[in-house]
Formats: structure tokens, sequence, C-alpha cells
């Protein structure tokens, strides 16, 4: 009979990091009676895994469930003399309940991680891939959404049908992500130890980078937003390992975290749960960090930044045109001055007096 395993993250989880070892090691698994199907990830690793594999996308953005291409999958595994069906994808994480349905014999794995992290991550993922321009920020009040939504989804799926580790290096197995995700699926990770060593993925920013970024944001940046992101994720100097948040809220959030797991432990099943409760009261804290960005900073990761990028100066001039007028909505808006330094004077003469000619034009015919 077809084992099939999901995994439905959770989101900032490890994800990226498990869906590109699969993807990078899918002949091994194959080999091993394992089929994991193909799907594309983008320069930096992070790909939306399978959900296309079971989803059709309407023309709305709304997902549909495609029996049909479960049927293909079920097939490609035979054809492929496989075992075991491996689906990866946060996006299966809203979409449990219907999966447990169509696939009634699968098996769901998900990863339990201290939520203070996930909404750290999150926010970080927020500035380099979603426009967030607020500064971080977090109140007293429990932070347990994810594993609550979790437990939410449980209780209509059936309990019985999950698998849920905690993501914890001191309680992955072998101290590995991807060694404890092969073990939860049935395999030795030993078998695969050559392709183990590989990867990061994501790579979180610097804090001066995560700055420099989020005051960009307040910007329309079209196709420079993604080269700016490369190039940040490349910044390898400055403040790494840090957070955002107060030592004072971090040992209120570990502790709520350890209340809530105990809670959980007496009518759920977590693997290595009391484990996990014990070294969670030794999750340590990077190095608090104000949130702060120097214009000295600034200007220099603007520079390299140009340096990497000249063909963006064009743009950058069009920005500083376009927002001129603009200033008083702007945060930290001296950094125009800034920017506008490091233009080419006549490029920028020539793009205002263009805006200058076209307001006139415009302002001409609305006059007749």
């Amino acid at each position: 009979m077809l084992k099939i395993y999901i995994h439905v993250g959770p989101p900032k989880s490890g994800t990226s990091a498990i869906q590109k070892w699969l993807i990078e090691n899918k002949k091994s698994l194959n080999s091993k009676g394992i089929y994991y199907p193909q799907h594309n990830t983008d320069k930096n690793g992070v790909s939306s895994g399978n959900l296309l594999s079971l989803f059709n996308r309407l023309p709305n953005g709304d997902l549909e469930f495609s029996t049909e291409k479960l049927a293909l999958l079920k097939e490609n595994t035979e054809l492929n003399d496989c075992h075991t069906l491996i689906l990866s994808s946060e996006f299966f994480f809203q979409k449990i309940v219907l999966l447990a349905k169509e696939l009634p014999t699968a098996t769901f794995l998900a990863y339990i991680r201290f939520p203070l992290e996930v909404v750290e991550s999150s926010y970080n993922q927020g500035i380099k891939r979603h426009k967030k321009i607020e500064a971080f920020g977090v109140g007293k009040r429990p932070l347990h959404f994810q594993l609550q939504e979790l437990i939410n989804q449980m209780k209509v799926a059936g309990t019985q049908k999950f698998k849920l580790r905690p993501y914890l290096k001191d309680c992955f197995y072998e101290g590995d992500l991807i060694s404890d995700f092969l073990h939860s699926v049935g395999l030795n990770p030993s078998n695969f130890a050559r392709e183990k060593a590989k990867l990061r993925v994501n790579q979180s920013y610097t804090l001066e980078a995560l700055e420099f970024k989020r005051w960009f944001n307040q910007f329309e940046l079209g196709g420079v937003s993604h080269k700016m992101d490369t190039f940040l994720q490349q910044i390898d100097d400055g403040t790494k390992s840090y957070s955002l948040v107060s030592p004072d809220m971090f040992e209120h959030h570990r502790a709520l975290f350890i209340k809530r797991l105990r809670e959980v432990k007496e009518v759920y099943n977590i693997d290595n749960i009391d484990d996990f409760i014990v070294k969670s009261k030794d999750i340590s804290q990077k190095k608090y960090a104000r949130q702060y960005l120097s214009n000295h900073d600034f200007k220099t990761l603007l520079d390299r930044y140009i340096g990497a990028h000249p063909e963006d100066i064009n743009f950058f001039i069009k920005l500083l045109v376009n927002n001129s007028s603009k200033t008083n909505e702007i945060f930290n808006r001296h950094r125009l001055k800034i920017l506008k330094k490091r233009m080419p004077r006549k490029l920028l003469l020539r793009e205002t007096l263009k805006k200058f000619l076209n307001n006139s034009f415009l302002f001409a015919n609305e006059k007749k």
C-alpha cells in the first residue's frame, strides 16, 4: 500500500531548507523507493513546494483541489517503482482538513517552534519580500497562533493522522533538521550522509540590511526590490544574529510557551515533548539590538548597492523626483538628501525638468 507523508510546515520552521534538500536529492530518494515531485525554487532556494502538485490556482487566485493531479501523482509514484510519496508545502498548513479528507491514509508532519522566533523571522521576511515598513513590536499576549491553528485542524481531521516534531536543534534527531525530517518519514539519515551537508536557504538580513530595505519599502520599487533583496542577503558584515525583542519580553514569552506545551501535552502527542519542555527552558535569546540604522551605515550600503547595480541610477533619480513633494509622508526623509548627493546632477536636472514640463502640459489641458 502506498505511504503518503504530507509536510505542512508550518511557515518559518525550516520548510525551505527541507524542500531544497529533497529536490537536490531526488535521485537518491527514488533509489530508496521515495518519490518527491519536482517543483521550482527561486534563486534563494524558496518555493511553494508541491502546492501545485495537488491544487489548481483559479483566475481569482483561489486554490482548488485536483483529483486528477492526485491520480497523476500516484501513477508517477508507481512508475518510479516507489512505495512512498512525500509532499511538502507551507500552503498545505491552511488546507489540512481538506487534504485529510481527500487523502485519508496520509500522515501529516508538522514542526512546533517557539512562537517568538516565528514572529521575528516572519517580520524579517515581511521586510524582505512583502514591503513591510512598520517598526517591530510585540506585546505580552500569547503568540500561540500556529500551534492553536494546528490543534484546531487536528480536531477535525483526526489527531491520529499527525506526527508533530519539536523545532529545536537540541531536540532534532542527530541535532540536524534534515536528519530529523528523514527519520520522521521512516528513513535512515546515514544513508544520505554525503548529500546532507549543504546549504543555507533564504538568508536573514543583518540589522543594517533590514533597516536599509525597510526604508526603501515605503517606495514603489518594482523589479529593484528583488535585486535589492538578493544584494542584501549577501551582506555579511554588520550586526548578525540579533533579536529585536527586549530581554524581559523574551523571558515572558518563553514562560508562556512552556506553559502552553505542558497544557498541550495532556491532550496531544508531540514527539519528545518532555525533552522539548525541558530544553525550551534553555532557549537562549540572540543579542538584543535596537532597531536603528545610522546615516553612515545607510550611505555605506547605498554606495555598495549602486556600485553593484549602476543600472538602477535612473530608477533612483525617478524616485527622488516623484517624491520631492511628499517629504512629510516619508519617514527618515533626510535620507532623500543622501540619495540625491549620489546621483549624477545632469540626469537629475533632466528628469526634474521632464516632470515639470509634463505637469505644465497636464495643467494647461485641464484649464482648457
